[in-house]
């Protein structure tokens, strides 16, 4: 089995040289979290790192400079590469055999790796997934570097995520690369890159969902404890004195999610963030072709009378719930139009 497994650290270390010593570029914020719809896979950079990709098998978020005289970016980078099918697709299990092969692929690899070592491989798991993690390091191009690896196989796809850093700067980055690595879920739905957008949407690829919100409307976007929260908040011509909200939440799990059972939380959390409750009604209509769980509900919030319409939608491993209030009660119905509008056109992609 290793002679197998081993070909695939050797392509995984090869990748590496090559992007380890990377710069880092002009570039985006890092979302939060970053999404890889093509390959299946989420991840959250640490906060204020930059990200770039090469293609569609590479993905690398850089550190930003810590100063002007900082020679060099910390970086995480994520090389995705698929396994033959006549390829036998497991990780190796042998610690010493690992650290040892490792270290004299590294040193093989290029006249230009030197003092190459690898002090620790061990077996972990990434949100239910087994990996292995390495530590190893060496001087590349004159510059000495120490790095922490971990690979991980799912699904005929072979995942290295490598953090590296000068070796006085690792120990104040292992931590910030250690959670973002352990962010990491894989297995998620893939779909086509390419996709045609609808006039007016709203569209995030790292939560994946789309929604045409109220025509100047206010949006507002928020991450709170991994919920990213979309807000829509506005009034309509003939209801001046009132004020609409649409709040769109999208989490992730570690797992595939049941509308039945996400719903029945997401239902808790909304009906425990109100006062005077009284459930009007739970349906489960179809919404653009998806299952939806919908429930009606009076309640009060700050003393204020306030109805609350939310549907909850799931899709793999991804939770949505679109929640829809009018501040006062009454106005309710002149909104509902609106309101049935947005969930009409929200879309899981």
């Amino acid at each position: 089995m290793f002679p197998t497994n081993r070909k695939w650290i050797i392509v995984a270390c090869a990748l590496l040289t090559a992007a380890v010593l990377c710069p880092a570029q002009d570039a985006d914020q890092a979302p939060a979290p970053y999404h890889d719809k093509v390959n299946g896979f989420t991840i959250m950079p640490p906060p204020g790192w930059v990200t770039s990709q090469a293609d569609e098998t590479q993905v690398f978020f850089n550190s930003p400079p810590d100063g002007d005289d900082d020679p060099f970016s910390e970086n995480i980078n994520i090389i995705i590469t698929p396994i033959p099918d006549d390829e036998e697709a497991e990780l190796p299990t042998d610690e010493a055999v690992i650290r040892d092969d490792l270290a004299e692929i590294l040193a093989a690899l290029s006249a230009d790796v030197e003092d190459a070592a690898v002090p620790e491989a061990d077996d972990v798991e990434i949100n239910g997934v087994e990996a292995i993690r390495i530590v190893f390091s060496f001087t590349m191009q004159g510059t000495a570097v120490k790095s922490v690896q971990y690979v991980l196989i799912h699904d005929g796809t072979l995942f290295t995520i490598t953090g590296t850093a000068l070796p006085d700067t690792y120990d104040t980055y292992i931590a910030a690369i250690d959670a973002a690595v352990n962010s990491m879920k894989v297995g998620l739905p893939t779909q086509a890159v390419n996709r045609e957008a609808r006039e007016g949407e709203y569209y995030s690829e790292a939560h994946a969902f789309s929604v045409i919100g109220p025509a100047e409307w206010d949006a507002e976007e928020e991450l709170s404890d991994d919920v990213f929260l979309l807000t829509f908040s506005g009034s309509i011509g003939d209801a001046e004195e009132s004020v609409g909200v649409i709040n769109i939440a999208s989490s992730a799990a570690d797992g595939p999610l049941a509308l039945a059972d996400f719903a029945e939380g997401a239902i808790e959390g909304i009906t425990g963030s109100l006062d005077n409750v009284t459930v009007l009604e739970t349906t489960s209509p179809e919404i653009a072709g998806q299952a939806s769980r919908r429930f009606l509900a009076d309640a009060e919030t700050e003393g204020v009378p306030v109805k609350v319409l939310a549907y909850c939608f799931t899709q793999g491993h991804q939770g949505y719930v679109v929640t829809f209030m009018v501040f006062p009660r009454d106005a309710f119905e002149q909104y509902l139009p609106q309101f049935d509008k947005v969930v009409g056109s929200f879309r899981m992609e």
